[in-house]
C-alpha cells in the first residue's frame, strides 16, 4: 500500500472545510421539491449521501461513475429500500466489475420502483450503468468515469393530469486522490435534459479526509434546473468509523433546502473479505416520523491475481 504522509493532511485539511463554508455562505437557498435517489445503496444513506468523493462500487452509479476503478474487485449487491417522502419501496440489484480489466471498471444497476406521492401512483424501473478509468502516479491518483440512466416511471392513471417520465441521461465525474488520505469529487449528474422532474440536472461537489480508522465527508449538491429564484443547494456532512476492518459505524446530516427540512441518518456495516452487509436510516428533524431505511448486501468472490 502506499504510504500515507500525515504532514500532506495536516496542510490541507484546514483550508478546505474553510473554502467549504465560504462557498456554503455564498450560495442561495431557495425551495422546491425532491427526494433522495430511488435505490440508492444503503451504505451511503447512513452517511447522509455525502459520498461524491468516496464511492466506490455500487455506491458510485449513483453519486460519481469516477469511483468505480477505486477498487479492483468483482461485486455483486441486493437491496431493499423504503423512501418516507414517497411512501413506497425499491427493490434493486447491482453488479460491479473492477477486477478484470486494470485499466477499466465497469457496473450496471436495476431498480424496481413502487411508490406513492400525495396519494397518487408512482411506479416503474431504473436502469443504471457506468464505466471508469483511473491514472495513478506515486501518491496521487486521479479517477474519471461516465454514468448512463434509463428511468421509466408511470405517475397516477390516464385520467390524472401528472406526467409519465420515460427518459435517457448520463453522468459525468472525476475523483482526485492524494495520498490515500484526501479524495476531491465532482459530477455532474442528469447532464442529458429529461423535462422531468424525476432527473433533475445537478452539479455535485465532494471532499473526503482519511485519518487511518475515521473518515470524514463533506457534500454539496447544487441544483440547476430552470426556475425563477435560481439555484437549489443541499449540503451533508457524514462520518465512517471503521472497528478492526470489519464493523463500520456511519452517521451524518442532511440540511435539505429542496424539502426545506434537516435530517439525521445512521448506519452500521459489517463484512469479510467476500461479504458485507449495510443498513442505513434516516429521519428528519422535525418529523421524524418521515423515515428512510435501507438494508443491503454485497457479495465479492476471491478472484485470481494479476
Amino acid at each position: 500500500m502506499t504510504p500515507r504522509p500525515a504532514h500532506v493532511l495536516r496542510a490541507l485539511a484546514l483550508p478546505i472545510p474553510a473554502l467549504l463554508a465560504l462557498v456554503l455562505l455564498a450560495l442561495p437557498a431557495p425551495a422546491s421539491a425532491q427526494s433522495r435517489e430511488d435505490g440508492a445503496p444503503p451504505a451511503s444513506l447512513g452517511l447522509s449521501d455525502a459520498v461524491r468523493a468516496s464511492a466506490w462500487g455500487p455506491t458510485a452509479l449513483y453519486f460519481n461513475p469516477a469511483g468505480l476503478s477505486r477498487v479492483h474487485r468483482v461485486i455483486a449487491e441486493v437491496r431493499y429500500g423504503y423512501l418516507d417522502g414517497r411512501d413506497g419501496n425499491t427493490v434493486g440489484a447491482a453488479v460491479i466489475d473492477g477486477h478484470t480489466n486494470q485499466i477499466v471498471a465497469m457496473g450496471i444497476a436495476y431498480d424496481y420502483i413502487s411508490s406513492a406521492i400525495d396519494g397518487v401512483d408512482r411506479d416503474g424501473h431504473s436502469f443504471r450503468g457506468g464505466i471508469s478509468t483511473q491514472y495513478v502516479s506515486g501518491d496521487f491518483a486521479l479517477f474519471a468515469g461516465v454514468g448512463v440512466r434509463y428511468l421509466d416511471l408511470t405517475v397516477g392513471t390516464s385520467k390524472d393530469a401528472f406526467p409519465d417520465t420515460d427518459a435517457w441521461t448520463i453522468d459525468a465525474g472525476l475523483m482526485f486522490d492524494v495520498a490515500q488520505r484526501i479524495r476531491l469529487g465532482v459530477v455532474g449528474q442528469n447532464l442529458l435534459e429529461t423535462d422531468s422532474d424525476e432527473a433533475r440536472r445537478k452539479l455535485g461537489l465532494g471532499l473526503t479526509l482519511t485519518f487511518d480508522a475515521l473518515e470524514l465527508s463533506g457534500d454539496l449538491e447544487i441544483d440547476l434546473a430552470d426556475r425563477i429564484d435560481g439555484a437549489v443547494l443541499d449540503y451533508a456532512f457524514g462520518a465512517q468509523y471503521a472497528i478492526q476492518g470489519a464493523f463500520f459505524l456511519r452517521a451524518g446530516v442532511l440540511v435539505d433546502r429542496v424539502l426545506e427540512q434537516e435530517r439525521i441518518s445512521g448506519g452500521f456495516g459489517y463484512g469479510t473479505k467476500e461479504w458485507a452487509l449495510d443498513i442505513g436510516y434516516s429521519s428528519a428533524v422535525e418529523k421524524p416520523e418521515q423515515m428512510q431505511f435501507g438494508v443491503g448486501f454485497k457479495y465479492s468472490p476471491e478472484m485470481p491475481a494479476y
